[in-house]
Formats: C-alpha cells, structure tokens, sequence
C-alpha cells in the first residue's frame, strides 16, 4: 500500500534541504514510499547496468552450485556507494514481516528497473 503522497513530499522536500525530519516510526507505508522513491530515482540505479546485465545473465545460464558465488563476484564489482547502501537495504529487509516473493514484487522493480 502507498504511503501518504503529501506526507512523502514534505519528507522529500526535508531530505534534499539537507534535514533530517521528524516522523513517525508507525507510518511505516510513507517511509516505504519514500524508500522506493529514492531507489527508483538513483541515476543508473542501486544496480547499475553492467552489473545488472551480468546477474541477469548468471541467474539465467549458472548451475546452482556456482551461483552463490558468481553473485558474490559481481555485487563486489558494484561501486562501493551501491553495495553499501545494498547492504543496508537487504538487512532492512531481512528484518521485516514480508515474504521474499512480496519482497521482490514491492522492491524488485526499484533495485532492477
């Protein structure tokens, strides 16, 4: 479910003056959107294209037994400002209530546009 649009943009309009605002951790839906939205907007996106195609390609032609660590190869290629906030993102993730198929239905299209 979306979050509140109004609430999202006085959000926004804080972060890129530099705040950091005040809210509420129970309005969990906006900060969700807003979540989304940044990662949506990155330039090039949290997975940036060489990378992209390169998973997309080893998930698609890899043997289970060198998937792990063909994965691994290629997120350690991604820029150190992606893969820190990857990381942040997959333990965000790890911590909630959702299935990882509800999961890659609400982030997927953000991480992999």
């Amino acid at each position: 479910l979306p979050g509140s649009v109004k609430r999202c943009q006085e959000l926004r309009k804080s972060f890129d003056e530099g705040g950091f605002p005040e809210f509420e951790s129970r309005d969990i839906l906006t900060l969700g959107s807003l979540l989304k939205a940044f990662l949506r907007e990155l330039p090039g996106g949290l997975i940036p294209e060489p990378q992209r195609t390169q998973l997309l390609k080893v998930f698609k032609d890899s043997e289970e037994e060198e998937l792990n660590q063909a994965v691994k190869t290629i997120l350690s290629s991604l820029p150190e400002e992606h893969f820190n906030v990857l990381c942040y993102l997959m333990f965000f993730l790890h911590l909630n209530f959702m299935t990882s198929e509800n999961l890659s239905i609400v982030f997927g299209p953000n991480i992999f546009p």
